[in-house]
């Protein structure tokens, strides 16, 4: 049997549980993501009749997380931490997709499907997957696809343990604050940081362990720089508070970057704490510029 299977209805009238669960581990290990929904009863995307996977109950949308919470309707940026995020995923995807059960994604210009790859998506798909990823599943896995699949595909041997997972977890979610606070206070209309949290957070493998580090490292001094860049008068528009300083504290010290994790698949303890000391020297400098 073909691998593609294509929508031919009827309406599912209800999400199917395995593609709930792909839906909810994805949401669960994206913070710069948000879910856009599952089942909708509809035609697919820019055609007038048929099903989409959608109408099925497998196929799900995920967009970029507005900074209050929901989903973003804008055209995801290129470069940004959400597009990062969807690459990541999309690639991850179609390098486990019979164990997932994905049979078709589609991202701005990129469509995957299970019995073609990657090709370019046509100028209509592309637009209409501008502020979105899409990814179906086939129907049997759509039905009967675990959170444990999904773990055991994605992320491989894990040797870090819980302690280390939460402050790994700790340190990317406070960066993530420092990168909107910069942006911020400094330029509202320019990206000026992006975090790249990668695609596993609580219960990340250690191959990709010295990879995630290094970004969360190098995100730190790239904030310290920005702050250091800032001038003597500035002003933070939070959502209830407006906060003006003075002239420009002392810069705190900046410890010496760490060296590099591995990406052996061993983990490192010692790599996080320096993480850790890199992260606790960033949010003394943010202290400095609300106080």
């Amino acid at each position: 049997m073909a691998c593609y299977e294509k929508p031919t209805g009827p309406c599912s009238r209800r999400q199917q549980p395995g593609t709930k669960n792909l839906y909810a581990y994805v949401l669960a290990h994206s913070p710069t993501l948000a879910g856009n929904g599952i089942y909708n009863c509809r035609p697919p995307a820019g055609a007038s009749s048929g099903f989409s996977a959608h109408a099925e109950g497998r196929a799900m949308d995920v967009n970029a997380a507005k900074p209050g919470g929901g989903p973003n309707p804008a055209p995801i940026p290129n470069g940004s931490a959400a597009d990062k995020a969807i690459l990541v995923w999309l690639d991850r995807f179609a390098a486990n997709w019979q164990a997932l059960g994905v049979q078709r994604m589609l991202y701005k210009t990129r469509e995957w499907r299970c019995d073609r790859g990657w090709t370019k998506a046509g100028t209509s798909l592309a637009l209409l997957h501008a502020n979105h990823m899409h990814v179906e599943q086939t129907r049997g896995m759509a039905k009967t696809l675990t959170t444990a699949q999904i773990a055991a595909a994605l992320e491989g041997d894990d040797d870090m343990n819980a302690d280390q997972d939460a402050r790994l977890k700790r340190v990317e979610t406070g960066l993530a604050s420092l990168d909107d606070f910069v942006r911020k206070t400094h330029h509202p209309k320019e990206d000026l940081v992006y975090i790249e949290v990668a695609d596993e957070t609580t219960t990340g493998s250690n191959v990709t362990l010295g990879g995630r580090l290094k970004a969360v490292e190098a995100a730190v001094l790239r904030i310290e720089g920005a702050i250091a860049a800032m001038g003597p008068t500035r002003e933070f528009s939070g959502t209830t508070t407006t906060v003006t300083t003075g002239p420009a504290p002392t810069p705190a010290p900046v410890a010496a970057a760490p060296a590099p994790a591995s990406d052996t698949g061993t983990g490192d303890a010692g790599t996080l704490e320096a993480a850790e000391q890199q992260a606790a020297v960033a949010e003394a400098a943010i202290k400095h510029e609300t106080t």
